[in-house]
């Protein structure tokens, strides 16, 4: 029933005001990074089961595609409340398409780096050939 005298607070922060002065003890410090530590082994672990069931049935390629689309617009929609932990959570992530995909990257790698090398070797080519042509002329 409705009792206008029982003499409670009127706004929810006169109830949080008298939480807030608790300090954390050294285990509840503790539950929270073995919670956070076990989060990120969740995520880690689901994108590597995933991706290495991607890489026994290919057509689910796709449909792996998708789902670390949408973890990382959600990362990006929720990364204002707590930016470390969602940057935390994406470089795991990241980490796990690494280690599963570990030799399309490594076959990358291979083939984009003498190619990003002959790019450098031209460029610095072309400087050298037009700092030695103004040179000359003068």
């Amino acid at each position: 029933m409705f009792n206008p005298s029982n003499h409670q607070p009127h706004h929810e922060a006169d109830f949080l005001s008298d939480e807030s002065h608790v300090k954390e003890n050294d285990a509840i410090k503790s539950y929270r990074v073995v919670g956070n530590v076990s989060e990120f082994g969740l995520y880690f672990s689901g994108s590597l089961a995933f991706a290495l069931l991607c890489r026994i049935i290919p057509g689910m390629l796709i449909s792996y595609a998708l789902l670390i689309a949408c973890a990382s617009g959600y990362l990006v929609l929720t990364g204002k409340e707590n930016p470390q932990v969602s940057s935390v959570i994406g470089l795991v992530i990241l980490i796990s398409i690494i280690a599963s995909f570990w030799d399309t990257v490594l076959s990358i790698f291979l083939v984009v780096n003498p190619l990003i090398w002959i790019g450098i070797g031209l460029g610095l080519f072309a400087l050298f050939l037009s700092i030695f042509i103004k040179r000359a002329a003068r």
